[in-house]
């Protein structure tokens, strides 16, 4: 089972990120403590702990798609862009796919498929442009295939969470890349800013 505290392959490289005159909204209080941001937990208590739950119970389809929306998710709050090549970019950037076996243009056809239609082709795949992946969960990888590429889900989500890794550790050295984050962060909806109505 995933543990369900911040992995410590997910932490900067100091745990935070230094503040430096960036206007928040009052539910960021709880993740500053004097002069720093602890981005790492604010990525966590938002997503890291919903995808952990939804592989823990074995909710894989689940968990594959708010894997892929937050993919989408870093690409906006690093660069105020949604698109492919936002989301190719951060993939190229930060990620290894090549320990998957997959590439960014499979990943973002894999992505339309799942997140708009609920299956694993795209219009590409089905016009044999590109691959069709397949995700599995599990220790051992299913049969090799003609008509696709399977991919371990459970490896993919580990990466993708050394990858944030990575990218905070960055920011600890870039002051534009943190204020970039910050405004960007500002516009997205997640669990810890969500409207609650008494």
């Amino acid at each position: 089972m995933l543990s369900q505290k911040v992995a410590p392959d997910l932490k900067a490289s100091d745990e935070s990120v230094r503040l430096q005159e960036v206007k928040l909204s009052d539910y960021i209080s709880k993740y500053i403590d004097g002069n720093y941001f602890d981005i790492t937990s604010l990525i966590n208590d938002d997503f890291v702990i919903t995808m952990k739950l939804l592989w823990n119970a074995k909710h894989y389809n689940s968990n594959l798609k708010l894997l892929l929306s937050f993919i989408d998710t870093m690409a906006f709050v690093s660069t105020g862009k949604s698109n492919p090549n936002s989301f190719k970019g951060w993939l190229k950037k930060y990620v290894h796919l090549n320990k998957i076996g997959i590439t960014e243009d499979e990943l973002w056809e894999h992505r339309n498929a799942i997140l708009h239609l609920s299956t694993y082709e795209s219009n590409k795949v089905r016009n044999g442009n590109i691959r069709k992946l397949v995700p599995y969960a599990g220790q051992n990888s299913p049969p090799e295939s003609k008509n696709h590429c399977y991919y371990s889900l459970y490896e993919l989500q580990m990466e993708i969470f050394q990858a944030i890794g990575r990218y905070l550790t960055e920011m600890e050295k870039n002051d534009k890349m943190r204020e970039i984050f910050c405004d960007n962060y500002e516009k997205t909806v997640s669990d810890t800013h969500f409207t609650h109505h008494v």
